[in-house]
């Protein structure tokens, strides 16, 4: 029976315990998501000023943000491979 709980203690140990890089991966997308929204709220915030400086339709404020969040989101995606490019893999990155 003391071999069991042991084995459990250990088990939890090692589930805890793993590699203290990880929280640092964590804090990194932690802080990526925040930017993303901060730039959201940005542009949303700003919509009224592009709307009347540029005289857009409410259509048009709706490519505006879309626009925004596709750009933002593709180079999310693109920027993704640096790892990959680093370990040796197949590059997404213009040569």
């Amino acid at each position: 029976m003391s071999t069991a709980g042991g084995d459990s203690r250990s088990a939890a140990r090692e589930f805890t315990g793993g590699d203290p890089r990880r929280w640092l991966g964590l804090a990194v997308l932690a802080a990526v998501q925040f930017m993303l929204v901060l730039d959201v709220t940005v542009v949303t915030v700003a919509l009224p000023r592009i709307q009347h400086d540029l005289h857009f339709s409410r259509p048009g404020l709706a490519w505006v943000i879309n626009g925004y969040v596709l750009m933002a989101g593709g180079f999310c995606c693109w920027a993704g491979g640096c790892p990959t490019c680093s370990a040796g893999g197949a590059c997404s990155w213009p040569a």
